[in-house]
């Protein structure tokens, strides 16, 4: 009798637990990914296939392709990185054709996002303009048109990137990260009213959302509104403190209201904490140059442009590196600019003849 209590005890637990797994599981497939800062927000979660056959499943292949693009990084210009680069390309469009025919939105974004990285905009284009074609974002996923709207707006074209994004916001579930970007885009685009809409727009989705609340800061920010900007700014880091977002806008908002040694302290902050990103150094360089400090902030600047290469995703740290680079000796900074000339590519800094850095 106890053995036969025992074992049905057992038999009770192992349903508790499989239950409990389950609800943990279906939780967990609820929630939505990790808000993204940049402009283009994470792909949405996928089942992963799994496969009955030995072979390497097509996110192995894919995981295979970005560890190929990673090691291009050491190899120098030439014609053995050319040769790298060709079969990079072929296999690429090799595998990418296997995730349209499976209908892996999110493994055609990861194909796209890796050619993007290796600066091979075109291809990648082309790429994600077709997969986008072929799948059905409602069915299969929009994973593919915040890549293909990178390359857009990094060559020019903010409305033809916004128009994707508007394409994605239409499909649920959103997520917050689509409406800063949309924001973002608009702003490029010289649009201050749809800009601002756009944050409207996604705080009545996501009423509690901290990257909307620092979007609307920016654009209030660019609407000439600097003491109220960083006054919204101040409170949300007071409780998000490592909201790196809303540190960026508010170094930027402190320099607009001339606050210019608390915009010091923020930007060294951020090379501390982050000493391999350009941001900081960027600002840091911004901060030097309006004391009047004008080779210490090119030197700076040019650290900056060692870190942001010439990779289409830091397109906007480029930019801020040529607003940074035409500053002078100023009590007040203005924010810089977000509109962009169609089909131009980013000012490169100006180089001092005596130290070959951004002058």
């Amino acid at each position: 009798m106890k053995q036969e209590r025992s074992q049905t005890a057992l038999l009770l637990v192992a349903l508790v637990v499989v239950s409990l797994s389950g609800f943990a599981f279906w939780r967990t497939s609820q929630e939505p990914g990790r808000e993204q800062l940049s402009s283009s927000p994470p792909p949405q979660a996928q089942p992963e296939v799994v496969e009955a056959s030995s072979e390497p499943s097509l996110a192995d292949l894919v995981g295979q392709l970005r560890q190929r693009s990673e090691a291009l990084a050491g190899l120098p210009e030439g014609p053995q990185r050319e040769e790298v680069v060709r079969k990079l390309l072929t296999e690429s469009k090799e595998v990418g054709n296997h995730a349209i025919a499976a209908h892996r939105a999110d493994l055609t974004a990861r194909i796209g996002q890796m050619l993007i990285d290796v600066n091979e905009t075109k291809f990648a284009e082309a790429f994600l303009q077709r997969s986008v074609g072929l799948l059905k974002p409602a069915e299969h996923g929009k994973d593919a048109m915040y890549p293909l709207a990178q390359v857009r707006r990094a060559s020019g074209r903010p409305l033809e990137a916004a128009s994707l994004y508007e394409r994605a916001i239409d499909i649920e579930p959103t997520m917050p990260a689509e409406f800063v970007g949309l924001s973002d885009l608009y702003l490029a685009a010289g649009r201050m009213g749809p800009a601002r809409a756009a944050v409207t727009r996604g705080l009545a989705r996501h009423k509690e959302s901290v990257d909307l609340a620092v979007q609307g800061a920016k654009v209030a920010l660019l609407d000439g509104k600097a003491p109220e900007a960083a006054t919204s700014l101040r409170t949300i880091l007071q409780s998000q403190r490592n909201h790196v977002g809303a540190q960026l806008v508010f170094v930027e908002a402190l320099l607009a209201t001339g606050a210019l040694a608390e915009a010091s302290r923020e930007a060294e902050g951020l090379r501390a904490d982050f000493p391999e990103d350009p941001w900081g150094w960027i600002f840091g360089g911004a901060v030097l140059r309006a004391t009047g400090e004008l080779e210490e902030g090119s030197t700076m600047l040019a650290r900056a442009t060692e870190l942001a290469g010439d990779c289409p995703c830091t397109h906007e740290e480029r930019l801020t590196i040529a607003w940074a680079s035409e500053l002078s000796k100023a009590p007040q900074v203005a924010p810089r600019a977000r509109t962009e000339i169609p089909n131009a590519a980013p000012t490169p800094p100006k180089t001092s003849p005596s130290t070959g850095a951004p002058g």
